[in-house]
């Protein structure tokens, strides 16, 4: 009976070892493919759209590339109910020329989604809230840093204080967004990240700019007055 138990945590060990090395390299696999098209895809927005435009495309860009990300990570390493989930959704979505039927395949869709989605939540976190597999959030944090370099090169040039409070705008709504999601976390990081270099941003320049203003008006104050 020992032996049985000993035989058995071996066998345990080995399968956690192995499980975690896919995964790892999954990750890592997944990481080489995606991170030069990102790079390049955000670097493309960058030069076709002003700033603000950029950070809301790229927000939205990311937090889709995140949604769709953890589901293909589920449909490898997820539990067999959300993979049954996933199945049952997709066979679900088929066309049909009845309208009643059709009506009701869209609310079944819809209810499905909904139910993927809350589905996600007990995949990826413990009932306290902490990320069940860290080396996937590591590498969507990977993947969402391009979002932050990327806005912070545009602020670090810019010059105008009401399109660094649209940034800042943008980036807050875009946050909120990310947040709705466990999916989108990593997102939401990023774009918090991005908010805080463009708070700091917009307060140095506004200083820099009143002290300027002020400058000035003890220059013009100092003149002497004509008789």
């Amino acid at each position: 009976s020992n032996n049985n138990n000993d035989n058995n945590n071996n066998n345990n060990n080995v399968y956690k070892e192995l499980w975690e090395t896919c995964r790892n390299t999954y990750c890592h696999s997944r990481d080489s493919l995606l991170q030069n098209t990102l790079k390049s895809h955000l670097d493309k927005l960058r030069k076709q759209h002003e700033l603000v435009g950029m950070t809301r495309l790229a927000s939205v860009f990311l937090i889709r590339i995140c949604t769709l990300e953890t589901s293909l990570y589920l449909d490898f390493f997820g539990a067999p109910s959300y993979q049954k989930n996933t199945i049952t959704s997709t066979n679900s979505k088929k066309d049909t020329t009845n309208d009643t039927t059709s009506n009701n395949n869209n609310n079944n869709n819809t209810t499905n989604v909904n139910n993927t989605t809350n589905h996600w939540a007990t995949q990826l976190m413990t009932p306290d809230g902490k990320y069940v597999d860290s080396e996937f959030q590591a590498y969507l944090d990977g993947l969402c840093a391009n979002l932050y370099k990327t806005v912070r090169r545009g602020l670090v040039t810019l010059l105008d204080l009401d399109t660094i409070c649209q940034v800042v705008s943008v980036l807050r709504e875009e946050r909120t967004l990310a947040n709705a999601s466990p999916t989108t976390m990593a997102t939401a990081r990023a774009i918090s990240n991005c908010t805080l270099d463009a708070q700091e941003r917009l307060i140095s320049y506004a200083n820099s700019q009143l002290t300027k203003r002020s400058s000035k008006i003890q220059t013009i104050s100092r003149r002497p007055k004509l008789p």
